[in-house]
């Protein structure tokens, strides 16, 4: 506190206090000199009262006035910030989140720590932000718990007792791994020819590429096709008894599966239509064949079964009509056989000069009856009317031709 000098004074008595006239801050303190330091800093924010009283020899100066002033509000050390984000036990936080906060009254600034365990420094050691943004320098690491904290300052010093958040990072997202349990299995043999490719789904798989081949690494039945789901239909049948070659690499957003093992199968030889057999009994043309005969015949390899057809025109099929007998080789008839059916094996004919007037049979082959040798005519003959006859001898006949 200070004052101008007074003429004839030769000392001054002072009284401050904190209401009018009081002196709690100095009681009529005298002061040799125009200058008065009070012995401590007065309060803060508060109305000061002061009177300075001259004096000399004579008396003490009367009716001087009492002034009065407000002291200054001190700065203090700023509070904790506040609004921290990400936020405290926040999860799936992004590896390249920036830390943020809300702005700190009286604070000229702020320092951030992080780290992997709590008050742990290796990604921010009290770094000093100018603002209420923090960009870490690089990514944080994926699916790892982040210890943050953040304290504001200024002249006066730091905030104390600021607490410390966490958060969890997210996973990052990576290609997937190879496809599994790819089916026909590796090695797998008869496979059929119009087989499906299938697998199991793989965790984080947008798709799948599949390649089909004829030999290690080719591409000739399927080149690298992209499949949306875990089936894949070849366009065509695969070629039979063949060594399939197939790869089935997964893919996604960051990239696709490596080292994906290639697995093969072989597929089936398709079956074919059998060959034809040769009868071995009754023997072609042969005579006097039985009524009840067993019918034989060679085996046909890849033959699953045979289908007989026994009949009295070339055609056949009159008496057995392609009926399937099963997987076997000889078969008997259950029924006689009772129609007549002759061959002719000569013919008589008019002399040169005349015009054929028939073909008559004189030998026989009998197949399934008894056949009649003519008695009538004999020999050749130079008519315009014959007349044939025979014998009614023949068992079981239904008619004559």
């Amino acid at each position: 506190i200070t004052w101008g000098a007074v003429a004839g004074a030769t000392g001054y008595r002072i009284s401050i206090g904190t209401n009018p006239g009081a002196t709690d801050i100095a009681d009529n303190v005298d002061v040799n000199g125009t200058i008065f330091n009070p012995p401590s800093d007065h309060p803060e924010n508060e109305t000061i009262y002061i009177s300075v009283v001259p004096y000399n020899t004579v008396g003490s100066a009367t009716g001087c006035p009492e002034i009065s002033f407000t002291t200054e509000t001190l700065p203090t050390a700023p509070g904790c910030a506040t609004n921290i984000t990400p936020a405290d036990n926040a999860t799936g936080v992004p590896v390249s989140a920036d830390i943020t906060w809300d702005a700190v009254a009286g604070a000229t600034g702020y320092r951030i720590s992080i780290g992997t365990t709590s008050g742990a420094t290796e990604i921010a050691d009290n770094i000093n932000v100018n603002g209420t943004t923090f960009n870490p320098p690089s990514d944080l690491p994926e699916n790892e718990t982040i210890y943050v904290s953040v304290v504001p300052y200024n002249t006066v010093g730091s905030a104390t007792g600021c607490p410390e958040i966490s958060f969890t990072t997210e996973t990052l997202p990576t290609a997937p791994g190879c496809a599994t349990n790819i089916t026909p299995a590796d090695n797998t043999t008869g496979v059929p020819v119009n087989t499906d490719i299938t697998w199991d789904a793989v965790a984080g798989a947008t798709g799948y590429h599949i390649s089909i081949g004829t030999t290690p690494g080719a591409t000739d039945i399927a080149d690298n096709v992209d499949v949306n789901g875990t089936i894949f239909n070849p366009s065509s049948d695969l070629p039979e008894n063949e060594t399939i070659y197939v790869s089935v690499v997964p893919y996604n957003t960051v990239g696709s599966a490596t080292g994906c093992p290639e697995i093969s199968f072989t597929t089936e030889t398709l079956p074919t239509l059998p060959g034809c057999t040769s009868i071995t009994a009754p023997l072609d043309g042969e005579t006097n064949v039985s009524l009840l005969p067993t019918i034989s015949w060679n085996p046909v390899p890849n033959a699953t079964g045979y289908r007989l057809t026994v009949g009295t025109t070339i055609t056949g099929g009159e008496i057995i009509d392609a009926e399937n007998i099963g997987n076997i080789t000889s078969y008997t008839l259950t029924n006689e056989l009772v129609e007549i059916r002759c061959t002719i094996f000569e013919s008589f004919l008019t002399t040169p000069l005349a015009k054929p007037l028939a073909v008559l049979p004189l030998n026989f082959t009998h197949v399934y009856g008894m056949c009649r040798r003519l008695p009538s005519p004999m020999g050749f003959l130079n008519m315009t009317e014959i007349h044939i006859n025979w014998l009614l001898t023949v068992s079981y006949p239904t008619d004559y031709k």
